[in-house]
């Protein structure tokens, strides 16, 4: 893993200065090299709840690399919190 999603909200919040509107976006992607079945990226409720906690918009991830853990779970979360999650295709 990559450190989760609590570091880069703590930037973020830094760098947006307090009670800035949500923007930006996670973006979760296979590294160059990385083995997608043996490491693939992960996100689950946490991560939702993560990307909340930072001030952030929503979640792109990897279409076909990404796993996404508890998947009813996550739109439920992401649908409460008002994040969008969308999948993108790398290769375009």
């Amino acid at each position: 893993g990559g450190g989760g999603v609590a570091p880069a909200g703590r930037r973020a919040r830094g760098a947006a200065g307090r009670g800035a509107a949500p923007a930006g976006v996670l973006v979760k992607m296979r590294k160059p090299q990385q083995q997608s079945r043996a490491d693939p990226p992960v996100v689950g409720p946490r991560t939702i709840e993560g990307v909340a906690a930072a001030g952030l918009r929503g979640i792109a991830i990897e279409a076909g690399a990404t796993l996404v853990l508890d998947r009813a779970d996550v739109v439920r979360a992401a649908d409460a919190l008002g994040l969008f999650v969308v999948g993108i295709d790398a290769a375009s």
